[in-house]
């Protein structure tokens, strides 16, 4: 996991970003590679496993070289008034999920 980022709207308050694949590069003696993220302060729900909603990259020295994207590790679906009553009706009720 890279990064917990929060849901506006959604069935789920939070998803987790992950790199889409693995950041590496070889390195010389000496050499520090640094990596950066890039990712929103929150996300609008309806969304599939698999977006991309930011970015991590692999400098050395200030130059890039290798970025890759951050992903949803789920999907979130949006809250409708269905979910809405239902969780209410729920939460009336004391009923565990």
């Amino acid at each position: 996991a890279v990064h917990e980022v929060t849901v506006k709207n959604g069935t789920q308050q939070q998803v987790t970003l992950v790199a889409a694949q693995t950041l590496a590069v070889p390195t010389e003696n000496g050499e520090t590679p640094e990596v950066t993220f890039r990712w929103p302060e929150s996300i609008d729900a309806g969304f599939e496993k698999g977006e991309v909603f930011g970015s991590a990259q692999l400098k050395i020295d200030g130059e890039v070289f290798c970025e890759v994207p951050l992903i949803a590790e789920e999907g979130v679906a949006a809250r409708t008034f269905p979910y809405g009553f239902a969780r209410g009706v729920k939460n009336w009720f004391f009923i565990a999920d």
